[in-house]
């Protein structure tokens, strides 16, 4: 019974076919209808929560920082998409005014039996500051650099240590090409027609066994903007610095067309802006005084003052927040002075944002880190008063201990004849920084 009734549904389903189709359809269109309806509603609201993410990002970019800080944020940023969003932020029209096309990375030379395994970890660049004379504009060119360092950032953990080169230190100079010139002071690889940021470089690597690829290179100019532009520092100067400061203002003046008051006071927490800071971070004919009281005098003070200077502007631009300093950094690469210019291509500072981001400042310092002088040792050099590692090869190794603390590291053969050969021409015996009376 119950099986025949089944077959009565059946069949009256059947005869009302057509009409029972058009129900179906209409059902269909309506659910159509019903789930389009809410996806349009679902993008909508995440447009909208999207586009009021993007508000409050900007509006406060403290809270971005926080956010692209975090381990999640990190991870983004890592990403494809995170990555393609950072894009958004750097204009690569802009970029391509300080990008220099012409440093070839091929020409770049490391030791051959240079171990680069825990190398690789890292990312170092070698930092120029240029004295660009009497030409405001220029940031290339020149007989040689009046500011050379060594930034190391740790790819994983992203910390960063800084390395001042003393300017006047006795290396073996390397072209740009990769040959042999000279030995002489190293900031004079920069000049001559095989020199420019490729001469550094190499002399650096062949010296220091190091796999530096590339440079960051700025000028006063720069450096007086890009302190203006992040509010100005604060520093702890004396009565003399404070002098010298103003002396040296009058020249720095000319050679950057920008003006700015004397200094006038002197003591803890001086603000100095763009200017008077390139100007403090010039002097070099009285002390410096490192926050635990001892101090540096002449060019190993004058290192000392610059990495001061760079540290104290690092910290304000962490401050300054994430969208403060893209728009600081679209400024710097859009004037249409030439200040800055960088091998970095723009694909790779994409990639290091995520890093610069979530940085820590770790330590810095001074190589050689024990030295003497050919006036010390009484030896005429063609290259005048000059500085020379206490053993080139000794200070390379607490370089490497500065730099790659967990590299098991012995220096190069080629690093082991360069400080034979400056050994054979100073007399300059190696001296252990535990035996070590420094430069105070």
């Amino acid at each position: 019974m119950s099986k025949t009734n089944n077959m009565d549904d059946f069949e009256f389903i059947g005869y009302d076919n057509n009409t029972n189709t058009q129900k179906k359809k209409h059902s269909k269109k309506k659910k159509k209808r019903g789930f389009f309806q809410k996806l349009i509603i679902t993008i909508e609201a995440l447009v909208a929560l999207l586009f009021a993410l993007v508000i409050v990002l900007y509006a406060t970019p403290n809270m971005t920082s926080k956010i692209l800080n975090s381990t999640w944020g990190q991870k983004f940023l890592k990403s494809s998409m995170g990555q393609s969003f950072m894009a958004g932020m750097v204009d690569k029209e802009g970029y391509d005014n300080v990008f220099d096309s012409n440093f070839v990375k091929e020409d770049i030379k490391t030791n051959e039996e240079l171990d680069l395994s825990i190398l690789d970890d890292y990312m170092n660049i070698a930092l120029f500051g240029l004295d660009n004379g009497t030409a405001k504009d220029r940031v290339e060119g020149g007989d040689s650099c009046d500011c050379i360092m060594i930034l190391s950032i740790h790819k994983e953990t992203s910390d960063v240590k800084i390395l001042s080169i003393y300017r006047d230190t006795y290396l073996k100079i390397i072209n740009n090409d990769g040959s042999f010139r000279n030995f002489y002071k190293v900031n004079s690889s920069y000049g001559g027609s095989k020199g420019g940021a490729g001469a550094i470089v190499n002399t650096l690597n062949k010296n220091l066994d190091l796999n530096i690829q590339d440079y960051v290179m700025v000028n006063f100019n720069g450096i007086a903007k890009i302190i203006d532009l992040l509010g100005g520092i604060e520093v702890n100067i004396t009565e003399d610095e404070m002098n010298y400061i103003n002396g040296y203002l009058t020249e720095t003046r000319e050679i950057t067309g920008i003006d700015s008051p004397d200094v006038t006071t002197f003591g803890e927490n001086i603000h100095l802006n763009g200017l008077q800071a390139t100007a403090y971070s010039r002097i070099r004919y009285t002390a410096f005084y490192n926050e635990d009281g001892t101090s540096v005098n002449n060019d190993y003070g004058r290192a000392a003052r610059q990495r001061s200077v760079i540290t104290k502007m690092v910290g304000k631009a962490k401050d300054a927040g994430v969208q403060n300093v893209m728009k600081m950094c679209d400024e710097i690469f859009k004037s249409e002075e030439k200040i800055f210019k960088t091998s970095i291509p723009y694909e790779d500072v994409i990639k290091l944002i995520p890093i610069v981001l979530n940085f820590s400042f770790g330590e810095t310092g001074a190589f050689p880190f024990t030295l003497t002088t050919n006036t010390e040792l009484g030896v005429y050099l063609p290259s005048g008063d000059t500085v020379i590692a206490s053993g080139l090869d000794y200070n390379v190794i607490q370089l490497h201990k500065f730099f790659f603390p967990e590299e098991r590291y012995t220096p190069s053969s080629t690093v082991s004849d360069i400080s034979e050969d400056i050994y054979n021409e100073t007399g300059a015996k190696t001296v252990k920084l535990e035996d070590y009376a420094g430069t105070e």
